[in-house]
Parts: structure tokens; sequence; C-alpha cells
């Protein structure tokens, strides 16, 4: 039996570090329009998703059904099917890292390749999903495997495959911070053993799943802060036009006007308020106010952050 205030502790640091990574992935989204930091953002949000249901939801309903009388296969049927049904938050996790390791390496993945992951995936959910009705019958017995056998053992693969591409291609598209790439490699791969040698001690002792849930929360933050303290070198070193949406895109993702354009392109040309107010031949006042609402639109605070962003979508 595991103390409550044990659950207690864990819960807030796996929200904790659940928040932070959705506002650090977030920071670098608004910050850097890059598409594998966009991958990389709505990686973040789904596999946070799927702890805080697919986990936490187990959990927490367990708890609620220990205190109703109902029949053992019904609790059974229900530890399954919750987080089964926050599979679909994994395998778009799962792609998603993989879009990230192939755009920050300068590619994409192939058509074929997605149209094959789906159709795996849709058959293997929905061959899941039938299984898990079948708890009585002589069809794979999910509750003796468990769900969480199943996780770690796609998570092994797709992470592997996702960091193969990487260490593959590093040397090639980021000749000077092969090291820095190295590093997230071995972080990332890191986090991934420690997951599996968490579950394998789960399968020993089912105490210790506190530490599997803290270990999988904590697998996502420790990758995405190196990546964000490193994020200037990977840009700088590596192959920034192929990662970059385009100017215009970026013009039209944040509502700018043709106004509100020409004000950016004075401020990226170094210009102050007054001499861009004299190019433009409108008011002070004016400037200002159109720039002010361009930090609004672009969710940034200086001028310095708004150059580098023009810089990122011109590929400089």
């Amino acid at each position: 039996m595991i103390p409550s205030i044990i659950y207690f502790t864990v819960f807030l640091i796996s929200i904790g570090a659940a928040a932070g990574s959705v506002l650090i992935s977030n920071y670098l989204r608004k910050s850097y329009p890059l598409i594998f930091i966009e991958s990389y953002f709505y990686y973040t949000i789904l596999i946070c998703i799927f702890g805080i249901y697919g986990i936490w939801g187990l959990i927490f309903s367990r708890i609620v059904l220990d205190q109703i009388t109902i029949s053992n296969r019904l609790i059974s049927v229900f530890s399954q099917v919750i987080p089964y049904l926050g599979f679909p938050f994994l395998i778009m996790a799962w792609y998603m890292f993989l879009k990230f390791c192939y755009e920050i390496s300068g590619s994409n993945i192939s058509r074929s390749v997605s149209i094959v992951y789906f159709l795996f995936h849709f058959t293997f959910f929905i061959g899941l999903g039938w299984s898990i009705l079948q708890l009585d019958g002589d069809m794979l017995e999910i509750s003796r495997i468990g769900l969480i056998y199943i996780y770690i053992l796609l998570d092994v693969i797709l992470t592997f495959w996702g960091l193969s591409v990487l260490l593959i291609r590093t040397r090639t598209i980021f000749p000077d911070e092969t090291n820095t790439m190295y590093t997230y490699i071995l972080i990332t791969f890191s986090t991934l053993l420690l997951k599996v040698a968490s579950v394998v001690t789960f399968y020993f002792v089912p105490a210790s799943i506190p530490s599997f849930i803290l270990i999988y929360f904590l697998s996502v933050i420790g990758p995405l802060l190196y990546l964000y303290y490193n994020i200037n070198t990977l840009i700088s070193s590596g192959p920034a036009g192929q990662y970059s949406t385009s100017y215009e895109s970026l013009i039209a993702r944040y509502g700018i006007s043709k106004r509100e354009r020409e004000i950016i392109d004075q401020v990226c040309a170094g210009k102050s308020n007054q001499e861009i107010a004299d190019t433009l031949f409108i008011s002070l006042q004016t400037v200002k106010d159109h720039t002010h609402r361009i930090y609004l639109k672009m969710d940034i605070k200086s001028r310095v952050q708004l150059i580098k962003m023009m810089q990122i979508e011109e590929g400089v």
C-alpha cells in the first residue's frame, strides 16, 4: 500500500513538470516560428495530455472504483479502457517526435511512411480494443500483460527510430555542433532507458509505480530544457533555410497588416521610431501604436525578439 502523501507529492511534481514543459515549448514556438519547433511543441502537448489523462486518470479512477462495490472484471476493464482511450494522444505524440527528428535534420517524413505509420497504429488500436473486451476469453489477456508494457515497447521502437535519424544525419547537418546534437540524443536516450528500467522494476515491484510516473514526466522536460538552452546554437549551425516557414507565412500567421509590415521592415533595418516616422510620413505616436500592436499579435516584448524572428524566417 503506497502512502497517499507519496501519490500527492508525485502528482504535484507531475503537474509542475507538464506545465513547465508546455510553457517552455510554447515560448520556443513563439520566439522561433520554425517547423521543427512547431512539431516539438505539439509533441510536448500530446505527451503531457496522455500523462495527465492516461496515467493519472487511471490512478484516480481506481481510487474511486475501490470505494464502489463492483466485480473485479469490471474494475479490470475500466483499468484498461481509460489508458486505452488515451492511446491516440500517444500515437500523435510519437508521430510529432518523428517529424521533429526529420525536420531538424533538414528533411520531412515521406507520405508513404506517414500512411504506413497511421495504418499500423489504427489497426493496432482497433485490435487492442477488441482484446480488452475479451478479457475472459482466450484472446490476449491485457490484464496480465498490461498496457504499460505495450506503451514502453512502442516508445522504445519509435524513439529509437527518431534518434537514429538524428544520429545518422548529425555530422552532415551540424558539422560545427555535433557535440550539441549528440548530447541531446544522449539525454533523450538516457531518459528512455530510465523509463524502461522503471517499467521493469514495476513488473517485479508494483509499488514502484510512482517512480515510473516521475520518470515519465521528467523525461519530457529534461530534453526540452537542453533544447531550450541550445536552440540558438542549433539554428545558427544548422540548415536554417530548410527549417523555416516563409516570411509571408509568418506575416499571414499573425495577421500583420500592410502598414504593420512596413513598420517591421523598418525595425529590421535598424531604424529608430523617429526615423521610421520620417520615412513613412506618419507621426511618432502612430509608429509606437503600430509597434505595440505588432508585439501583442506576435506575443513578443522587444525589438530584439522581432528582429530575431524575421532573421530566422529569412534564413539568415
